[in-house]
């Protein structure tokens, strides 16, 4: 999901609303960003805020929503007409 509160390269989600929508990330400190492999084209990282290495689509930070917990679901869209799924 992306956050229409962000700016490219800026999270603007943290305490409360990381809980409901946890930053999409390899589980990295910001250190060991350059350990990661290549990754494909539109895809990068930012480094948030609490350090952590944030996945982005095109320059705008990705996330999880926590009430998706099968794949396939996408309950979060358009959820406060402020989140939606990526589409590619």
């Amino acid at each position: 999901y992306t956050f229409n509160n962000d700016k490219p390269g800026v999270s603007n989600c943290s305490g409360a609303c990381s809980a409901k929508w946890p930053a999409y990330g390899p589980g990295v400190s910001a250190m060991d960003v350059s350990n990661l492999p290549a990754l494909p084209m539109n895809v990068g990282t930012i480094v948030r805020s609490d350090g952590t290495v944030q996945f982005t689509w095109k320059n705008m930070p990705l996330y999880h929503y926590a009430s998706d917990t099968e794949a396939g679901n996408t309950y979060g869209q358009g959820f406060n007409e402020l989140w939606f799924v990526v589409n590619y």
